[in-house]
């Protein structure tokens, strides 16, 4: 449903009822709000952000590419034989932004060359400060049974994908009668190009059920949200929509 019609009231409703029926609930609020406080603060405990990719992105130059490409709307295949050496033998994004550092110090730099490090500078940088400045855990800390929230809506896109994907993983790996809930759908399975979340996430929603682990996302519309994802879930709410 578009604006103002009613998703987080309704999600809010569902969540209770859930916990009342003893599910365990996360709820991922990922909705930047520069004013007033998040949409789903006041429903459940407050829980730490989890975050296990910081050790794993670097020795996964697919993964690392789609975050790369989803925070930034761009295409990183012109970069992308430099983003693999570079993550050859790393084990943390700041080993692999190290390399490239590195490799951009060298004598006799063919300006192609120069150009792709230089790109690829820049967006890893970026992501790696911001990684920097949170306290996280490598472990999906919640209680079970209860309705659990983990605050990420002032961070950037691509580092709420990471968490998404770390959570829709240890969730897969680990819970049983557990839902996770998240708004911004497009952001975390986006129709028509990679994401850090969107291959964890479809696997937790086509295969997730018979563990009773489930999914629930809202959107704006349905036009940018992945249709092989959204054609795997049974029950749809459908408000007001542009198109």
């Amino acid at each position: 449903g578009i604006r103002q019609s009613g998703k987080t009231t309704t999600l809010k409703r569902m969540i209770h009822e859930a916990g009342e029926l003893g599910y365990t609930v996360l709820v991922i609020d990922v909705k930047a709000k520069p004013h007033g406080i998040p949409d789903f603060a006041d429903i459940g405990k407050s829980v730490q952000i989890h975050l296990k990719q910081a050790t794993e992105y670097g020795v996964d130059p697919l993964a690392l590419k789609g975050l790369l490409e989803s925070a930034s709307r761009m295409r990183i295949n012109f970069q992308f034989y430099e983003l693999i050496e570079a993550c050859k033998g790393s084990h943390t994004i700041g080993d692999v932004l190290s390399k490239v550092k590195n490799a951009l110090q060298e004598t006799k730099l063919h300006p192609i060359r120069r150009e792709k490090l230089g790109v690829l500078e820049l967006l890893l940088k970026t992501l790696w400060e911001e990684m920097e400045t949170v306290n996280y855990s490598n472990v999906l800390r919640i209680d079970e049974g209860c309705i659990n929230v983990m605050d990420i809506t002032k961070y950037s896109d691509a580092f709420k994908q990471m968490v998404v994907r770390s959570v829709a993983e240890s969730v897969r790996q680990e819970f049983t009668e557990i839902i996770v809930v998240f708004d911004e759908a497009h952001v975390h399975i986006p129709q028509g190009y990679s994401s850090a979340s969107k291959r964890p996430v479809t696997i937790l929603v086509k295969e997730g059920g018979g563990s009773k682990q489930y999914v629930w996302a809202a959107d704006q519309t349905i036009k940018e949200t992945e249709k092989d994802v959204l054609k795997q879930m049974g029950l749809w709410i459908v408000g007001r929509q542009m198109e």
